[in-house]
This record gives structure tokens, C-alpha cells and sequence, in this order.
């Protein structure tokens, strides 16, 4: 059928005239695009990691008398270690996701966010590629990594660029040294404001 239509609609079912109504209301959506932002975050700095980690590796076999062969395998050891807290973390932040979705009231915006999401393609929005572009993503440079998975291993994880995204950082010329979520310089600023 007519999914903008239908949309539409769902959004104009919506009444807010309160602020405590509000709250309660897109104060669950704003937890669940909150956590589908850590998730993209994880599943981006695995990859990351791995490739780092293997980059290292390859350089150390082609040349494993250099001076730099101890700094290197210190550093493919830092990579490992912080690879292997990313699996937990990633599984939980999914549990996350699911426990948002319940907690967000049954009604037209619950309607609306489940029908979008169940597209195929939900994640290329105009308004999301628009946001990775003007944040220094992918999308800017058209060279596709945002419709693909960003990890083989992951595939149903897919998603607009965050610090973690390799390609961005070659395109950047300069490397983001960030552990957690919240420090992302791509990070949409959305949530600022608060519910």
C-alpha cells in the first residue's frame, strides 16, 4: 500500500499536549535510538579492531626484523584484549534494543516506528543519509558502505557511519582515538536536548 500515506496518518493519530504525556511517549523512542546508536558503534569498532589488528599482522610477516616489531605486537595485543569485550557488549546492547521496543507505549507511534523498521531498507532514510553526510559519513562520498553490513559476521547490522567507520577515517587522513559511544564526534546530536 501507500506506506507514507499510512505514516502519515500514524503520526497524525498522535496527540502530545502535555509535557509529561510527551515524555512518556518519545522518551522510549529516544532510549531506542539511543541504544541502536551504541550498537552501530560496537559492530563498527569490532571491525575496526580487526582490521587494525590485522594490518599489524601482515606488516609484521612482511618484515618481522624491523625496530617497530615489539611496538606493533603490543599493539596488536591492545587490539585483541579490547576485541574481546565487544561480542558481550554487542549481545547485550541487542537485548537493549528489544527492551526498548516494549517499553515503548502501544499506539501510532509504536504503529509507526514497527512499520518502518520492518522495511528492508528503513536505515537509508533520506533524513539518516542526510545526517551521515553532514556528520563526515559515508554518505557524503557515495562510496556505498552504509548499504552494506559492515561486518560479515554480523550481517543483519546495518547502519549509517560512526568514528569507527574505516573508510571515513581514510578519508579523514586522521585517526579518532575513542573508547566509548558517547565521545563520538560523528554522533548526531539529537539527544542534547533530552525528554
Amino acid at each position: 500500500g501507500d506506506f507514507q500515506g499510512a505514516q502519515f496518518y500514524r503520526l497524525r493519530q498522535v496527540r502530545c499536549p502535555y509535557y509529561d504525556i510527551r515524555k512518556r511517549l518519545w522518551g522510549p523512542i529516544a532510549k531506542y535510538i539511543q541504544v541502536g546508536h551504541k550498537l552501530r558503534f560496537c559492530v563498527q569498532r569490532e571491525v575496526y579492531l580487526k582490521a587494525k589488528h590485522d594490518m599489524l599482522y601482515e606488516q609484521l610477516n612482511l618484515d618481522p626484523s624491523t625496530d617497530k616489531s615489539s611496538t606493533w605486537v603490543t599493539e596488536m595485543q591492545t587490539y585483541k584484549e579490547k576485541l574481546q569485550s565487544l561480542p558481550e557488549a554487542i549481545w547485550s546492547l541487542e537485548r537493549d534494543t528489544h527492551r526498548c521496543m516494549i517499553a515503548i507505549p502501544d499506539g501510532p507511534l509504536k504503529r509507526m516506528l514497527c512499520a518502518h523498521v520492518k522495511r528492508k531498507d528503513w536505515y537509508l532514510s533520506q533524513w539518516l543519509r542526510e545526517e551521515c553526510a553532514r556528520s563526515g559519513g559515508c554518505c557524503a562520498r557515495g562510496c556505498g558502505c552504509c548499504e552494506r553490513p559492515r561486518n560479515d559476521e554480523r550481517p543483519q547490522h546495518r547502519g549509517h557511519c560512526t568514528s569507527m567507520c574505516l573508510c571515513c577515517e581514510k578519508a579523514r587522513g586522521c585517526t579518532i582515538k575513542i573508547d566509548d559511544y558517547d565521545n563520538d564526534a560523528m554522533l548526531v546530536d539529537v539527544f542534547v536536548m533530552g525528554f
